[in-house]
């Protein structure tokens, strides 16, 4: 009888530390302490305060730059480009 693979459990890498068509394993050691530090919450948390929101949109463009989510939060809105961090009010 033929010996079953494995399952390779793997996704785009978020932290793009190996190029953005990386791939990270969950599997091991580097890519579960990735995945960890990718997704631990901002420091602070947003309360709902509207003078606050672009401060709160700043920290999430800084994570998302750290961890190369940028490209999956720009959309074409009206055939231009637009990021969601910086242009949150014309994007629904």
């Amino acid at each position: 009888m033929a010996q079953q693979q494995p399952t390779i459990v793997f996704t785009r890498n978020p932290a793009a530390t190996a190029g953005a068509a990386a791939l990270l394993d969950y599997t091991t050691k580097e890519g579960q302490a990735l995945y960890k530090e990718a997704t631990t919450p901002l420091v602070n948390k947003f309360d709902g305060e509207p003078m606050k929101l672009k401060l709160i949109f700043l920290r999430i463009k800084d994570k998302a730059t750290q961890y190369a989510w940028m490209p999956m939060s720009t959309h074409l809105v009206n055939n231009c480009a637009c990021n969601l961090c910086d242009n949150y009010g014309e994007i629904t």
